[in-house]
């Protein structure tokens, strides 16, 4: 068990030290002086059990650096050192709310007093580690979520867990009780790609999703940031309710508010560079690919005169579901059928990529208002060659507008499996000149060089 005692008075480390191992000699304390090593502490250790804070410490609000420790620690329990006279008028009002294990511990120090505080957050700790101890459910009775799609909650009605077998789960959400992005982000460095809601639960959490991503989206005055960050967290959603339940009405609104999004978000940053610098380029899943493959298509198209509402219904759609059959988020990487890594990926992956283009083609079918679709989302895996598939169509075969799309998607792959950088863009783009500078390509081949000429 380890612990952290944050205090710029380098006097009292040892004071706290003695006491810890005198009384509790099996959690371990780390003292540092501020927030910035208690950060660089987390980022290489992991957050602690629990943290004591002196309230004398060097900070500009005492508030903030609740709130920062609450974030890095994901809202684990906290101990202020208060001093004499107490200062409790300083401290957040939600300083209970956060944590019901979270305590004072009175200036001057009393033994009983202190262990007291301790001995309520090791109780408090151990009956959280109970709730969450492994549980046994019928794996036909939960359905998969993507982790990110937490990230806009504070809380949700229905418990989430995490997969430890087939038949083995462990809670890490409870109902009804906060957590913090800092819970999701431990979860996705951990490569974990999944939680689980039980079927009941799990249509209910994606029509909140849906009511709430809307929301935001006819937000007025909305960042930028904000947006992007909604149009991700939107395709994933999507891609989630149409594996799970199909195409409603509310799926086809929220996929007419994310094109009409991405228009007004490329017009105010006039250029493909500008989205580049604020893209929130982090997991580079399947949602952010499609996401920055609208922008990509849009900005193709207003540089090669294309930029009318039918077009940019047509693009925006097949960015966004063109990928939504495919489970697993490593297949983006699969290049063509006789890539080599294909073969990494169960058989039943492998079937599943050979077919989505056809199934995904079906589903665009199903999204009235947005006429011929199908056929950029067919052709989407089609090479100048006709070494592509499903169809083996050639530079000249392949529609117009496919080509755009097809630039535009492989450009962001190639992004997504390098660095956002001046280096990694002249690369694809050389690659792509070697490919792609042929028959219905040309084009927008050189609208999107175009962005980079001066980079």
């Amino acid at each position: 068990m380890k612990a952290i005692f944050i205090c710029d008075n380098k006097d009292e480390w040892g004071i706290y030290s003695n006491l810890f191992k005198a009384h509790y000699p099996k959690i371990e304390l780390t003292c540092k002086l501020n927030l910035r090593d208690v950060a660089r502490h987390i980022a290489e250790q992991g957050p602690p059990l629990f943290t004591i804070i002196d309230s004398l410490i060097k900070e500009e609000s005492l508030e903030n650096v609740f709130h920062e420790v609450c974030m890095l620690t994901e809202r684990r329990p906290i101990i202020f050192i208060e001093p004499a006279p107490p200062v409790q008028k300083r401290f957040p009002i939600d300083f209970f709310e956060i944590n019901f294990a979270n305590s004072f511990i009175k200036r001057p120090l009393k033994i009983e007093l202190f262990k007291k505080s301790v001995n309520k957050v090791i109780k408090a700790i151990h009956s959280e580690m109970m709730k969450l101890s492994s549980v046994e459910l019928d794996r036909e009775s939960c359905l998969p979520v993507k982790v990110r799609n937490f990230y806009r909650f504070k809380k949700v009605p229905y418990d989430v867990y995490l997969e430890l077998s087939e038949t083995k789960f462990t809670k890490i959400i409870n109902k009804n009780e906060p957590y913090n992005e800092g819970l999701i982000q431990k979860y996705i460095q951990k490569k974990v790609r999944f939680f689980y809601l039980e079927k009941k639960d799990h249509l209910q959490f994606l029509e909140k999703s849906l009511v709430s991503l809307l929301k935001i989206l006819h937000t007025p005055r909305i960042a930028k940031e904000s947006v992007l960050s909604a149009q991700i967290s939107s395709v994933a959603i999507i891609h989630e309710y149409i594996r799970t339940i199909g195409v409603s009405d509310h799926i086809i609104l929220l996929t007419k508010k994310l094109i009409d999004k991405t228009f007004r978000v490329y017009r105010d940053c006039r250029d493909l560079i500008n989205v580049l610098k604020i893209y929130p380029f982090q997991d580079r899943d399947l949602s952010e690919q499609a996401v920055l493959t609208m922008y990509v298509c849009e900005a193709i198209l207003n540089d090669m005169g294309w930029g009318n509402d039918i077009m940019r219904s047509k693009l925006g759609l097949a960015s966004i579901i063109h990928d939504c059959l495919l489970i697993n988020d490593d297949l983006h990487k699969v290049t063509s059928l006789n890539d080599p890594n294909l073969e990494m990926f169960s058989e039943e992956e492998q079937e599943e990529y050979k077919v989505h283009a056809m199934n995904t083609a079906e589903v665009a079918l199903y999204f009235s208002g947005f006429p011929e679709t199908e056929f950029i989302i067919i052709q989407h895996h089609e090479l100048p060659n006709g070494e592509g598939f499903p169809q083996g169509l050639n530079s000249h075969q392949i529609t117009a507008l496919s080509c755009v799309f097809i630039i535009a998607n492989n450009f962001v792959a190639g992004l997504a499996q390098g660095k956002l950088s001046k280096t990694n863009i002249n690369k694809i783009l050389k690659e792509f000149t070697e490919i792609y500078d042929v028959g219905n390509f040309k084009k927008p081949l050189a609208s999107l060089k175009k962005f980079f000429q001066n980079m």
